[in-house]
């Protein structure tokens, strides 16, 4: 019953606008020049023989055409009319697009040039971006066209296209598609394709084997639904991150860890788009890939993070901590954080027993626009009686050149992106299967701890949206704070006085009081409302029989 949030997602673009570039704070602690780069003599760098092979290495992946880079990158003349601000990117470590500090920690497919390869690029351009000699230049690299992975065994697509208008804010929009497949399958890949990348900014993949998604999706006049709160029932598949950023290959996880898709699930893909100076149709293809054989290792997702954010306008440092105990031995897969705009320094850590820290990330300059998951190249090991810790650091001063608002307004924990968020999402590995029911028993309580504050919070804060009250409402009646649900209920009808969910709650909530008489006329509208809706029949059988009884 209760509302879950899903932490976005995803998450790469295009280069940011050049006036952003040229204001962009540079991270702390990275170094803005070259380093220990050894000067070439004056005038022997070439573009043919220095400079093409970085970039087709390590640029020509997004910035080629039809991929997500403004430009491309593949010719010399190309490269010769943005040859400053390609050097002003990577001296500042702002291109390739990376935000962990890589000195702290190694992650899987990582883009971070070597301070030679800046000083290469940077030399260069100084000096007139030479070309050099024609037979100096590496042959293109190729790519494949169309599915990276090869031929899916299953293709889903759109129902119908969503044009997305033309101008105004960033769109969250999720779409909502029916999977058909005969029995259980096991899915060790999936692939998305975008279609138009000039529109699509990243998307992220959840499954929902009931129909609230389907009966969000049709109460919009428009394919899918907006925002960047899922349904209740809308989740990751089984402990896997599944999202998609441009340039980044689709992740296949060992035959040993696919995750089991179930007859009639949907998919529900959040998509982030960018609206252009036209209206652009956005038509998404998802390709599957499917092992014969089912999971030996279920992975998990933990979200170490705080729903009760509330950081005043002017606060340059506000910051958030928490933690979470491990009952059991894990390995430690990937992690995605997540934060809006006001983000500025994250740190995730393990923390032994002893008290000492080995570091999971650490990003000095928080980015929205460039965040991903990262994966380690060996999962780390870790014992019971360790906790995963994080701490995030928000700027909400008028001096952050991010900030939406100005002049800034307190800002509180919420779905859109003028509100904020703050996630360290951890994927682990516990050891065996019952390791993995101990683990998410323990996990749950402790996350239905957070989500209950933050329920709260949310009420305080928002005293008239009806989501936040019928979702505390639901969480105080899952614990047995009848009182209060009843409150929260009630409440939440006279803001939305036909929604049959609350409607019926609000009755099974004095059915456990013993209210019978006040129950059963409450019963009876939700199923004028929800007719045939089989909780409330129930409900409606059970209040009736209560009042027949003899006192």
């Amino acid at each position: 019953m209760t509302a879950r949030h899903l932490i976005l997602a995803g998450i790469v673009f295009a280069l940011v606008v050049t006036a952003v570039i040229l204001f962009r704070r540079a991270p702390a602690g990275l170094r803005t020049e070259s380093g220990p780069y050894t000067q070439r003599p004056a005038g022997s760098l070439t573009f043919n023989r220095d400079v093409a092979p970085i970039v087709f290495a390590r640029c020509a992946v997004c910035h080629r055409p039809g991929e997500a880079g403004p430009f491309s990158l593949l010719e010399y003349a190309d490269c010769r009319g943005h040859a400053s601000q390609i050097a002003d990117v990577v001296r500042r470590r702002i291109m390739p697009p990376w935000l962990p500090d890589s000195h702290s920690v190694t992650y899987t497919g990582q883009r971070v040039l070597s301070d030679t390869e800046i000083g290469l690029i940077s030399q260069w351009a100084a000096e007139g971006a030479a070309e050099g000699h024609p037979s100096d230049l590496p042959p293109r690299p190729e790519w494949v066209a169309g599915w990276q992975l090869g031929r899916p065994d299953l293709i889903v697509e759109f129902p119908q296209p969503f044009i997305l208008p033309a101008g105004g804010g960033d769109v969250f929009r999720n779409f909502v598609i029916p999977i058909s497949v005969p029995e259980k399958k096991y899915v060790r890949a999936v692939e998305i394709r975008p279609g138009n990348q000039r529109t699509v900014h990243h998307g992220v993949l959840l499954i929902d084997s009931t129909a609230e998604s389907r009966r969000l999706d049709q109460a919009d006049p428009e394919p899918g639904f907006g925002g960047m709160i899922y349904g209740p029932s809308a989740h990751s598949p089984d402990g896997h991150f599944i999202g998609w950023t441009p340039g980044k290959m689709p992740f296949q996880a060992p035959a040993d860890m696919a995750w089991e898709l179930e007859p009639g699930t949907d998919f529900v893909l959040q998509l982030h788009l960018i609206p252009g100076g036209k209206p652009e149709s956005v038509d998404v293809s998802i390709g599957l890939f499917f092992s014969d054989r089912p999971p030996s290792k279920r992975p998990l997702m933990l979200r170490i993070g705080s729903l009760t954010i509330d950081i005043p306008a002017g606060d340059a440092d506000y910051r958030i901590r928490e933690q979470f105990r491990l009952p059991v031995d894990v390995d430690v897969l990937s992690v995605y954080p997540h934060a809006h705009y006001l983000g500025r320094r994250m740190q995730g850590d393990i923390v032994h027993p002893d008290g000492t820290r080995q570091p999971l990330i650490r990003i000095h300059e928080w980015d929205f626009n460039w965040q991903d998951e990262y994966r380690f190249p060996t999962p780390i090991p870790v014992r019971k009686g360790a906790s995963l810790s994080m701490e995030f650091s928000y700027d909400n001063s008028a001096e952050n050149i991010r900030n939406p608002s100005h002049p800034p307004r307190r800002v509180t924990f919420g779905p859109q992106s003028s509100d904020e968020m703050g996630d360290l999402w951890v994927q682990v590995l516990p050891r065996s299967e019952r390791d993995r029911e101990i683990l998410k028993a323990v996990y749950s309580r402790k996350e239905f701890e957070v989500r209950l504050a933050g329920a709260a919070f949310e009420v305080d804060v928002r005293p008239d949206d009806f989501t936040t009250r019928y979702n505390l409402a639901c969480m105080l009646e899952e614990i047995g704070e009848l009182d209060e649900a009843e409150v929260h209920y009630s409440h939440a009808l006279r803001l939305n006085p036909e929604h049959a969910e609350s409607m019926n709650n609000l009755g099974v909530v004095l059915c456990k009081r013993g209210r019978f008489a006040d129950a059963v006329p409450l019963l009876e509208e939700t199923l004028r409302l929800r007719p045939g809706l089989e909780d409330a029949i129930h409900n409606l059988n059970l209040a009736r029989a209560a009042l027949s009884r003899p006192p």
